[in-house]
């Protein structure tokens, strides 16, 4: 007996070790070369590089503009990271999110530890560092996984409050709720709010819980939270006053519908398609959660569906709809699979798990053929991506054979051992050698950078680049490096012109094709132009050299 329980917790120890191993992967491997910034990363990427370098960490601006629009944690964050490493690059400004889709990986284990069981911790931890929501938003530079984070430790630390806890220690848990959600603030201004207090409020009233509202009258943690909400924005308007406008807009107006329009319904399917690859475990889960919230009475599953409806209805409602604004309910769903997770694993101890053996035959079968044809579809249409792609297929297909022999011999922890490699090999594949091919950012970066190394060395440069999906947030902005400023309209680059005498810029061609037409207002001179691969979508850009004519004018008659 003692020899069985070392062992099982031997087998314990290596299972969460590997596990730990393949959240690092996950999270980090290849974060800084698998793929260029894109547009939405350089929002924060570049203010970030701005502020560290100028000193001001109050006006966050992108290429000499001010870039208001945001509250600035998530350049606070990107700029403290390449502070940390001493340099600027695409790891560090993307390390931020990593570590907090980490940090989530973490506390929602330690939430379903305490809530379901060993098993459901191990579960939860697997399907948090494996959806395909957590990867997206946690390899990319935007503040939504930390503002994540954020808003479901507040929850964690609400949820897991005993009904019986002493008044000091419920003082210094609502002073550490209180300035989570107040970090909330500089992040995504009164989202984070919305998102903790909404089903929150709602809950205490559904279950009674009156006392619960006196939690929130803790002096810290109100000092806390307004002076996040209002410190910032009113140093910003005592700098830049014409900021408070774009303040409105973005809280008052954004809630209005000021910035655009979505239809009530359109979370529906993108909640559906950020859930996989654990959709099922979380339709299997649905049910008897909900029953156990609202016959049973359990207060945990009911504290769960009201976090998620509350919020998804709240998000619903606001005319303003982005597939991020979801993150905010996806740990629900984390933890409603790990509960599936852990009765399979319990079943599968009591073996009685069983599956027809034909079924798996033929399922393992039909996914084969399914790998081989998706490998060479896919090297035909990728033909620069091919070799990586073909990689894949030959992976994924070892690793369903290999899968169906362990099952075959009635292994069933090497089986989910087996599979779980084959898909980190799948991964690293993808983000080593699939995605960087299929990257068509990457020529214009390449061009951006050796264009700064080559030929504007330390001189300014001006920069009008407008297409894309962001317009006036191109991404060869951050990558021709400072010193870099923009100008948004063509007429105020005729007019950078005269006022500097000459100057570099980069623009795009059909920007190149206007400049050209104004003859008696600048001399040109072409200075270099992209290369890109026939096909590709990004548009050629080109660095140019402008001359006034009129103040060159007035020199030769200076000189008569």
């Amino acid at each position: 007996m003692p020899h069985e329980k070392a062992s099982a917790r031997s087998s314990t120890l290596i299972a969460w070790s590997l596990l730990i191993a393949a959240s690092l992967v996950i999270g980090l491997a290849g974060l800084g070369s698998y793929q260029t910034l894109r547009s939405h990363e350089v929002i924060a990427a570049v203010p970030a590089r701005e502020m560290l370098h100028s000193g001001d960490w109050i006006v966050p601006r992108y290429g000499a503009v001010p870039r208001v629009q945001k509250p600035p944690l998530v350049y606070w964050l990107v700029a403290s990271s390449a502070w940390l490493f001493g340099d600027f690059d695409e790891f560090v400004v993307r390390l931020p999110s990593a570590l907090s889709g980490l940090g989530l990986v973490a506390l929602l284990s330690v939430w379903a530890a305490r809530w379901y069981g060993r098993e459901a911790a191990f579960g939860a931890a697997l399907v948090q560092m494996t959806s395909l929501w957590a990867i997206k938003f946690g390899r990319h530079a935007e503040i939504d996984m930390g503002l994540c984070l954020l808003t479901t430790a507040a929850m964690f630390l609400i949820a897991t409050q005993p009904a019986d806890e002493s008044p000091s220690r419920s003082r210094w848990r609502w002073m550490g709720i209180l300035s989570l959600i107040a970090v909330t603030w500089l992040a995504k201004f009164h989202y984070g709010s919305a998102m903790v207090f909404g089903p929150v409020f709602v809950f205490w009233m559904v279950q009674r819980h009156w006392r619960g509202w006196r939690n929130l009258v803790n002096p810290v943690g109100v000092l806390v939270l307004a002076g996040c909400a209002l410190v910032w924005p009113w140093l910003l308007v005592r700098e830049s006053p014409e900021a408070l406008e774009q303040l409105r807009v973005e809280t008052i107006g954004r809630a209005l519908g000021e910035k655009s329009h979505g239809v009530w319904w359109s979370y529906g399917p993108q909640l559906l398609l950020l859930s996989l690859p654990w959709l099922g475990h979380v339709l299997f889960a649905a049910p008897q959660s909900w029953l156990r919230a609202w016959r049973s009475g359990d207060e945990r599953e009911r504290f769960l569906w009201i976090w998620f409806l509350v919020d998804v209805a709240i998000l619903s409602l606001l005319p303003n709809k982005h597939a991020n604004y979801l993150l905010a309910v996806m740990p629900v769903l984390t933890l409603l699979a790990s509960q599936v997770f852990a009765r399979s694993l319990a079943r599968i101890h009591r073996e009685q798990f069983r599956i027809p053996q034909i079924a798996v035959s033929l399922a393992t079968v039909s996914a084969v053929l399914a790998s081989l044809a998706a490998g060479i579809v896919g090297a035909a249409k990728w033909p620069a991506a091919q070799w990586g792609i073909r990689g894949a297929s030959a992976v994924a297909v070892c690793g369903l054979i290999a899968t169906w022999w362990c099952w075959q011999r009635r292994r069933a922890s090497l089986t989910g051992w087996t599979m779980f490699a084959s898909a980190m090999g799948l991964f690293l594949i993808a983000v080593t050698f699939v995605i960087p091919q299929l990257d068509h950012r990457r020529d214009s970066a390449e061009f951006a950078r050796q264009l700064r190394q080559e030929v504007l060395k330390d001189r300014p440069v001006c920069a009008h680049l407008r297409s894309g999906v962001l317009p006036g947030f191109h991404p060869s902005i951050y990558y021709l490096d400072e010193p870099v400023y923009q100008v948004r309209t063509f007429a105020e680059l005729l007019q950078q012109v005269p006022e500097t005498g000459e100057l570099f810029a980069v623009v795009e061609r059909d920007t190149l094709r206007r400049l050209e037409a104004v003859p008696e207002v600048v001399e040109l001179e072409e200075i270099r132009q992209s290369s890109f691969p026939v096909g590709s979508r990004e548009t050629p850009i080109v660095c140019v050299r402008l001359r006034s004519l009129r103040a060159r004018s007035g020199d030769d008659r200076e000189i008569e």
